[in-house]
Order: C-alpha cells, then sequence, then structure tokens
C-alpha cells in the first residue's frame, strides 16, 4: 500500500524539527506580508487581551479584524442630519413608493 502524502511530509517535518533554519529564509505569511507594531497603554492591551479572550481569538487576531474592518468601513459618518434621514427612509421604505414621490 502506497504512503499518503501528508504522511510522508508529516514525518519528514519531525525529522527535522530541531534543525537550524537555513541561513537567508525568510518565514512568508501569503496575503500578510507587513508587520505592524503598535504600542498601547496598559489599560487598552488588557481591555484587548479580554476581549479576545472572550471572543476565543488570539490577541492579534483580533487587532487585525479590527483593524481591517475599521479601513474597510472607512469615516462614513453622514455630513448632515438631512443625509442620515434620507439614508434611513431609503433602506426603510419600498422602491415603488419612493419612485412614486
Amino acid at each position: 500500500m502506497s504512503r499518503h502524502i501528508v504522511d510522508i511530509e508529516a514525518e519528514a517535518s519531525e525529522a527535522s524539527r530541531d534543525m537550524d533554519i537555513p541561513a537567508g529564509s525568510k518565514p512568508t505569511r501569503p496575503g500578510r506580508t507587513t508587520v505592524l507594531s503598535v504600542r498601547l497603554g496598559q489599560d487598552e492591551a488588557d481591555a484587548l487581551t479580554e476581549l479576545a479572550a472572550t471572543r476565543s481569538v488570539p490577541v492579534s487576531t483580533l487587532a487585525r479584524s479590527l483593524i481591517v474592518e475599521a479601513l474597510q468601513t472607512g469615516d462614513q459618518q453622514p455630513e448632515t442630519v438631512h443625509d442620515e434621514v434620507v439614508r434611513a427612509l431609503r433602506e426603510t421604505l419600498r422602491s415603488d413608493f419612493l419612485a412614486a414621490s
């Protein structure tokens, strides 16, 4: 019976686990190429750690997701109360009613 590729790779990985990383090697994460260092106050770090624990995710994963979410949403604050009212009406009212007015 032939061995499965996963078994072969697992054995190779275990056999080389204590070997030094070759000089010039760089770890990669496809799609995630930039490392960002951020300084937080102790209260902020504690709050982030607590929130990550409640969501059962690593702190860095939570921080990254919060940053990405903020970038995707951007600053979308309506400029006036009028804009906010119009947006709410458009979301609430039927399109055929709006077309008739």
